[in-house]
């Protein structure tokens, strides 16, 4: 690694592809380290220039998350049946997130954990870049999960109800407490003004990793989730 990288602590798309390119002696456009990021090859930061407003949380193991049993009327079939829900997010076999309900401001640079909705925004984007087919999939629990290693904590982006123009007209009541938990919903796709990038550790990673037996992507390049059919543009989404 140069000694001008070891003083950077995070590269811009365009800065990471002119490196790599530097290195390896082969043309490396942004639209590859996006496809990298799919394929769990290579770890995505976002900066958050401008703040964002997320709930913090913590690793626990999956046997540690609560949840709570809601019965689901009877609508299609004739008797009624349970849904589950958990109080967390799941991000492997043995890992799962518990996220606070305190909103709080964000900012800074953050890791791309690739399993929320954040995953659809690089895939979005890299099929813009090289003029694929447009995009119709998205994720329905709206979650944008980011992760900050240094500092082992794990964000989940919120967007507040009355900044959501689908809100200006209903009945659904907004706190006047501002920063009630109970007034944000899943932001649903990274902030438009945020800046994509790499750290250079993990770019350098990356590199080297060119030069070893190609093995399995990461775990954490593939994630269950729902495909299901929508126009997807990233519209400002409704809470409901």
């Amino acid at each position: 690694m140069s000694k001008l990288l070891k003083l950077k602590p995070w590269l811009t798309l365009t800065e990471a592809a002119s490196y790599a390119s530097s290195i390896i002696s082969e043309k490396v456009k942004t639209s590859d380290l996006l496809q990298f990021a799919l394929e769990g090859h290579l770890t995505l930061s976002v900066n958050l220039v401008n703040h964002a407003t997320a709930v913090l949380g913590n690793s626990v193991l999956p046997s540690e998350v609560t949840y709570k049993d809601v019965i689901v009327p009877a609508i299609m079939s004739n008797k009624e049946s349970t849904l589950r829900i958990f109080d967390g997010k799941f991000i492997s076999e043995n890992e799962a997130v518990v996220f606070e309900k305190n909103v709080k401001s964000i900012n800074g640079i953050w890791d791309l954990s690739m399993h929320g909705c954040e995953r659809l925004d690089v895939e979005y984007e890299y099929l813009r870049l090289t003029k694929g087919p447009e995009l119709t999939l998205f994720d329905v629990d709206g979650d944008v999960i980011l992760y900050r290693p240094e500092d082992k904590i794990w964000a989940n982006l919120k967007e507040h109800l009355a900044d959501n123009p689908f809100n200006k007209n209903s009945d659904y009541p907004v706190d006047e407490n501002y920063r009630n938990y109970e007034n944000f919903y899943p932001a649903g796709g990274l902030p438009k003004d945020c800046v994509w990038g790499v750290k250079p550790p993990n770019l350098m990673d990356f590199i080297q990793s060119l030069s070893e037996p190609l093995d399995k992507p990461k775990a954490t390049a593939q994630k269950n989730r729902k495909r299901i059919p929508r126009h997807y543009k990233r519209p400002i989404r409704s809470p409901y």
